[in-house]
């Protein structure tokens, strides 16, 4: 009877039952839960059927893929859709089940394709589908593939009494210089040396196996250096060599999978006696015996030789054999005609776009999204958040079989999982169009003949894109890394106490995602540059530019025309996690935002977020905030609250309003509030770094009455409830502002989409209270947003960041090249005609005829970091009256 914690793949088949073996069974590809799959199918064209390679799926309750796995279920589901091969490697993957069936005579798959490709990771991954034990990946390169079978091990006794004298004299520094020279001399990677070359520790357990030629080579330094030291006549310092079963054997006994990696780059005709093992390997021979050939060399001891058996064979045991292409180098040899005939091996197709965007979703979320949406489309199409909850349930389900957690910004990539399927796209024709420019070997036939004298052969091994470089790319773009400032910024140097550290500012954290669609594309921007352009190669350089462009991988690429029609990859990977569709998780992050700005406020407070608004209340608030459908036409905006009485009473959200002096001014009217009733400055740029509600109230700070008020207006017009004109009001035939750019800027109507504007609030500092401007420009299409104004309260600034608001004092003494920069940031990529316009709309409002500026044209950016310039007829941004309350 079997022990109850044996592994079933461990045991030999011959011992296993019928109910054991379905035990091991997991599907994959049934009717409910099918499983993509690339293959050759007839297509029927205009009456016509011709064969072509197509995605779909099995779903066979019947017939389905089975792996034969140790782990359960879920985790099985979860590698095998989340590391699932890319779309032309799914036949390879389908081959490779079927090999490792315990019915399958064949325990062995070979795959030659190019460097980088995914032959390894595929022979590991099946063998991580079946079991949680780590799946070894031998490198063969330069190795003698004898030494599958038997290898040669250093032997030390017992004791290891050797080593640990020689350890110990290493330390205390008294081994002799002859030795030590003698020490740098054993095999590379088994010596640690410091910076003056000098050995400082020696990895035993690695020498003993570092292989027949280099545990020789180290046995004869070792004698030496243990007669110099007198060690060679003292009791229990052993030194000898034996003999040990290799890797293949002891894979076999153990019921275990291992991965030969790059075996045609092993050393040449040193798999002469592994041909009747592969015969055995491939169900040709149901035995076979090799024989030790280190017996007894040089007084070794060890088994003289090894059979295999069938009925030994147990089904955790299989073989992956990888390869490289003839091309690959000089070190990658043809192999004999007996090898091929046996082991057959599969040559990978070259990727296509949609290989390319299968890995790089991989590589960006940790899961094929592009495979899936394409594979699932109309019923993703159909329910997009069900899907969307499918793809992090299985994300989640790969990182707990990894023993992992999700990555922040993965997590926030899946919520926004339609902007990975379009930017993925987009970047996988980029690289499928960089591989062909830099294919030296094809490159007079895939349509770029013209970079013939550019790309020869040695800059395509080297600067040649690949699956791997396509991730070190990926790599670079994801942490937060510190930016070069730009040439031309103004720079300040502190040249006193140096011998301290630097007072630094409070840190600001930043979401990983909210700028990882920037930090891609301009490291793929410099690549490009640095890959061509920098290294004498213009015309590349030209083309790849152009690619560049050609599929919207930065804002700057896209035309003013097809702005509206699609998004950049920079755009959609710009993600901030107030885009989150789950109100519950912008209410929470809207809590943390108000309670830690309410402590800054008030640092008497020592209550809990829980105890300041519970998140229910909070939920309640926003969802006031999103229901109020005429807000934008009204000009309602809802503010951070600080009065405790209705604060308490579960009001985290107050009501407020924008009353135009220019409409009292036409009608007349005196103002009818004072300073005390505007909002609060801080209260106000609160509101902004909140989700859901700063969106809200970008969209109610716009211009409404200039135009009809600069029009020939009907008398008794109706009124709005800020007191405005109804936009309704009929205008005069032909009025020029019709056609003012400018205007639709102040309006936000702009087919550009950018817009600027000014309110006015209550500030309070040191010189006590006073009504100061906010200044806002704002990039539509973006959803970026400029403000000028008052130093505001630091709790805000990361979330800032999140809403996607770039917030300047105008006081900084670097306040006018901030603004520059988050300008030139905001008008990317439009006419430099823009700018003059914003500078015209800010007129509008905002009083610039003083003396200091006379006989000038000052730029947009001086105008709104200049605390002399007032606005005429100020719209004010007053509570409002009616006393209405989000969250009542």
């Amino acid at each position: 009877m079997k022990n109850e914690k044996t592994s079933l793949l461990k045991t030999k088949l011959k011992d296993l039952t019928p109910e054991e073996l379905t035990s091991l069974e997991k599907p994959l590809g049934t009717s409910d839960r099918p499983f993509p799959m690339w293959g050759s199918q007839r297509v029927e064209h205009n009456g016509r059927a011709d064969l072509e390679q197509v995605l779909s799926v099995i779903a066979d309750d019947t017939y389905p893929m089975k792996v034969y796995s140790e782990r359960p279920y879920k985790e099985v589901i979860a590698l095998a859709y989340g590391d699932m091969p890319t779309p032309a490697m799914l036949p390879l993957f389908f081959d490779g089940l079927e090999r490792r069936k315990p019915s399958s005579t064949n325990r062995t798959q070979m795959m030659i394709g190019d460097p980088g490709a995914g032959k390894s990771f595929l022979g590991a991954l099946q063998g991580r589908l079946r079991t949680k034990d780590p799946i070894e990946v031998l490198d063969c390169g330069g190795k003698n593939m004898r030494e599958l079978l038997f290898e040669m091990v250093l032997d030390f006794g017992s004791g290891e009494a050797l080593p640990k004298s020689i350890d110990k004299r290493l330390a205390a520094g008294t081994l002799e210089p002859m030795s030590l020279g003698l020490l740098k001399a054993l095999p590379e990677g088994t010596v640690t040396k410091d910076e003056d070359g000098n050995v400082k520790s020696i990895d035993w357990n690695l020498l003993k196996v570092a292989g027949s030629d280099k545990v020789e080579a180290a046995f004869e330094v070792l004698k030496k250096v243990s007669k110099i030291e007198g060690l060679d006549n003292a009791g229990g310092n052993a030194l000898g060599m034996n003999s040990q079963y290799g890797p293949l054997i002891r894979k076999y006994m153990a019921g275990e999978e291992i991965v030969l990696d790059e075996y045609n780059k092993s050393r040449e005709g040193t798999d002469d006696n592994l041909q009747t093992v592969w015969q055995f390997c491939i169900g040709e021979l149901k035995e076979c015996t090799v024989e030790n050939p280190l017996k007894n060399k040089d007084a070794t001891s060890g088994p003289s030789e090894f059979t295999f058996r069938r009925e030994d064979l147990k089904p955790g045991f299989f073989i992956t054999l990888t390869g490289n292409k003839k091309e690959d180098g000089v070190t990658t040899r043809s192999l004999n005609k007996s090898v091929y005939s046996r082991l057959s091996p599969q040559t990978l197709p070259d990727p296509d776009v949609i290989d390319w965007q299968h890995r790089i979703c991989q590589m960006i979320v940790g899961i094929p999204v592009s495979t899936l949406y394409t594979t699932f489309k109309e019923q993703a199409d159909k329910d997009p958040d069900a899907f969307g909850d499918w793809l992090l349930w299985l994300r989640k389900a790969k990182a707990e079989a990894e023993g992992t957690t999700v990555p922040e910004l993965q997590e926030t990539l899946l919520s926004n999982w339609k902007n990975v399927v379009n930017s993925s796209e987009k970047l996988a024709r980029f690289y499928d169009k960089w591989a062909k420019m830099t294919d030296a070997e094809r490159i007079t036939s895939n349509g770029n003949a013209d970079l013939v004298e550019e790309v020869d052969d040695e800059y395509s091994k080297k600067e040649g894109i690949d699956f791997r470089k396509i991730k070190q790319h990926l790599e670079e773009a994801i942490p937060i890394r510190p930016r070069m400032q730009k040439e031309d910024a103004p720079r300040f140097l502190d040249t006193k106490a140096w011998d301290k550290s630097p007072k630094l500012g409070e840190a600001v954290v930043e979401n990983p995602s909210l700028n990882f669609g920037t930090r891609l594309t301009e490291f793929l921007e410099r690549m490009v540059y640095e890959k061509s352009g920098a290294v004498g190669k213009p015309r590349l350089y030209e083309k790849l530019t152009k690619s560049m462009q050609e599929f919207a991988l930065r804002d700057i690429t896209l035309q003013e025309a097809a702005r509206s029609k699609q998004r950049s990859v920079e755009e959609d990977l710009n993600i901030s996690a107030f885009t989150d569709r789950d109100l519950n998780k912008q209410a929470a992050m809207a809590r943390k935002v108000f309670c830690d700005y309410l402590r800054q406020q008030n640092p008497e407070i020592k209550a809990t977020d829980e105890e300041i608004v519970t998140p229910k209340t909070f939920r309640t608030a926003l969802e006031t905030v999103q229901n109020a459908k005429d807000a934008a036409a009204n000009n309602e905006l809802f503010v951070a609250n600080r009065d405790p009485e209705t604060l308490y009473a579960g009001q985290p959200l107050v009501s407020a309003i924008i009353k135009d002096a220019a409409v009292y001014v036409a009608k007349g009217k005196e103002i009818d509030f004072g300073l005390n009733d505007l909002v609060s400055h801080d209260d106000f740029l609160a509101s902004l770094a909140l989700p859901t509600v700063g969106a809200k109230n970008l969209s109610s700070v716009w211009e409404q009455n200039i135009r009809p008020l600069t029009r020939s207006e009907q008398p008794g017009a109706a009124a709005n409830d800020a007191g405005a004109p109804a936009a309704s009001a009929p205008a005069s035939a032909g009025s020029i502002l019709d056609h003012d750019e400018a205007l639709y800027i102040a309006e936000n109507k702009s087919d550009k989409k950018i817009a600027t504007t000014s309110i006015q609030v209550a500030y309070t500092d040191e010189q006590g209270e006073r009504p100061v401007s906010i200044h806002i420009v704002r990039n539509e299409a973006r959803g970026k947003t400029l403000v000028v104004s008052e130093k505001a309260p630091s709790k805000l600034l990361a979330a800032f960041k999140e809403a996607g608001v770039t917030h300047v004092d105008r006081h900084d003494p670097n306040a006018q090249a901030k603004v520059d920069a988050a300008l030139s940031d905001l008008t990317r990529g439009m006419p430099a005609s823009v700018k003059d316009r914003l500078v015209d709309a800010f007129k509008y409002r905002n009083d610039v005829d003083l003396p200091h500026l006379k006989g000038k044209s000052p730029q947009l950016s001086e105008l709104l970091v200049d605390d002399k310039v007032d606005m005429m007829y100020a719209k004010y941004l007053v509570k409002n009256d009616k006393k209405k309350a989000a969250g009542l």
